[in-house]
């Protein structure tokens, strides 16, 4: 009896350990897909350097080929800190902070947040100024890339 549950309770560590290792594959393989900066297909525009990106979502330029943009981003996404951490350079922390200073002093206003990608894919139909960032696997046909985070 002594050996059965000796035996079961090493097949049982084995179960919890193979379900953490597969939990964390998935977790890594969804933070490693890459992300790119999209626009509707209608606009006119050439692909944006990393830069451009940059001064795009810290609300440093609101314009693409002299066309005035409007960012919006997902809610509580789960590739949100991967783009700010690698194109932006600031973890959550400091872009709070970074938008608490510009809404005080009025230059500018960080981007409207949608609950859900329906809402924003309508969103993007509706407007071709609309500028948002999202998985790749997420682009549609009516989207166009302009600029690809590579992970």
């Amino acid at each position: 009896m002594l050996i059965y549950i000796l035996y079961l309770w090493i097949w049982c560590f084995k179960m919890k350990i193979l379900s953490i290792i597969i939990i964390l594959f998935f977790t890594l393989t969804l933070q490693a897909e890459d992300i790119a900066v999209v626009v509707s297909s209608k606009f006119k525009s050439d692909t944006l350097q990393k830069s451009d990106v940059n001064r795009i979502f810290l609300a440093k330029s609101n314009r693409i080929n002299n066309k005035k943009i409007k960012i919006i981003e997902l809610k509580n996404s789960s590739y949100k800190d991967v783009f700010y951490k690698k194109v932006l350079n600031k973890t959550q922390s400091q872009l709070h902070s970074y938008w608490s200073r510009l809404i005080f002093t009025g230059k500018a206003n960080p981007p409207k947040q949608v609950e859900s990608l329906d809402i924003l894919l309508k969103k993007m139909a509706e407007n071709k100024l609309i500028v948002t960032y999202l998985p790749v696997s997420m682009v549609t046909s009516e989207m166009k890339i302009l600029y690809t985070l590579k992970n």
